[in-house]
């Protein structure tokens, strides 16, 4: 996603194939396969790919609060 944006709960990011560039704190790091981001709440993030279209990811959302499990999200673009 290449806007700004934040979640209200943590974000583990877990990059499975490709490349892509995870702009975070006004430092872009470079995320390929194996490479893992966790985001605290309200961090202000954004990720993209520039060289390459594909990638795959495991993206784990959850809450302090989400006593009943997390979101799991696995995509390959």
């Amino acid at each position: 996603m290449p806007v700004q944006h934040y979640h209200d709960g943590y974000e583990i990011f877990l990059m499975l194939g490709g490349k892509r560039y995870l702009f975070y704190d006004n430092i872009c790091f470079t995320l390929e396969r194996g490479d893992m981001a966790v985001l605290r709440p309200f961090d202000i993030h954004y990720a993209q790919s520039r060289d390459a279209e594909y990638y795959e990811r495991f993206v784990l959302n959850f809450s302090e609060t989400d006593q009943d499990g997390a979101y799991l999200h696995k995509s390959a673009l």
